[in-house]
């Protein structure tokens, strides 16, 4: 979706740009201003999809917020339920304030070192992502 964003920025600004200028360059101070709005928009979409997503995944046993809830709610404890029920309308509700813009730069940098496990980030497969997928060949 990003990529098919992107590819429907007008040419208007690429076209005024001098010969030899890279596509790098054109990527970061042409197409990616221009299409700033709807990839922020696309990307607040996906994310709150993510969260009801995920919570709702815990309703069929998966270990997420929605699995606690629906525990909680089975056995009765129902303070504990409005916890997590509170908990999961602030994280959905709040999402534009608790991830502001200004953060996802920060986030992106140290996700590597923040995410469990032994996941680990490897440039040559960063390298491909930025340089082939972001910006797919023509068809």
């Amino acid at each position: 979706m990003y990529a098919e964003i992107l590819a429907e920025q007008p040419d208007a600004a690429l076209n005024s740009l001098p010969n030899g200028t890279s596509r790098l360059s054109a990527l970061l101070f042409v197409r990616l201003p221009e299409a700033w709005p709807q990839l922020r928009s696309y990307f607040f979409t996906r994310a709150e999809c993510g969260m009801r997503s995920s919570a709702i995944l815990g309703f069929v046993g998966l270990p997420t917020l929605g699995y606690h809830l629906e525990a909680a709610l089975a056995y009765g404890a129902y303070a504990e339920a409005s916890v997590y029920f509170t908990g999961l309308i602030l994280v959905i509700g709040g999402f534009r304030l608790l991830v502001p813009a200004w953060s996802w730069p920060v986030w992106l940098v140290a996700l590597p070192w923040l995410l469990p496990g032994d996941w680990a980030l490897k440039t040559e497969g960063l390298w491909r992502f930025v340089s082939h997928d972001i910006w797919p060949a023509a068809l």
